[in-house]
């Protein structure tokens, strides 16, 4: 099943923060080559997000650990 969730993220001087609002905590680095690593938070599940960004967009993978383990892919866009 593929669900796709738009979750505003906010980088700046390369540092990933969430955009608020939106009931997630978001934290992370983005490294000048546009290597993302970062975490996402939501009541008790945490996200571990790794991946690249290239001009006006990026991908990379999602893992959650823990008692019902899953992963997959995210993409991105930059917008505004």
């Amino acid at each position: 099943m593929h669900r796709s969730l738009p979750l505003p993220i906010v980088i700046r001087g390369g540092t990933v923060d969430d955009a608020g609002g939106n009931g997630v905590d978001a934290s992370g680095r983005a490294a000048a080559d546009g290597r993302i690593t970062g975490t996402i938070r939501s009541g008790l599940a945490s996200v571990d997000v790794t991946g690249r960004l290239r001009g006006a967009s990026g991908s990379g993978r999602w893992s959650l650990a823990g008692l019902s383990p899953c992963s997959g892919r995210w993409t991105a866009r930059r917008t505004g």
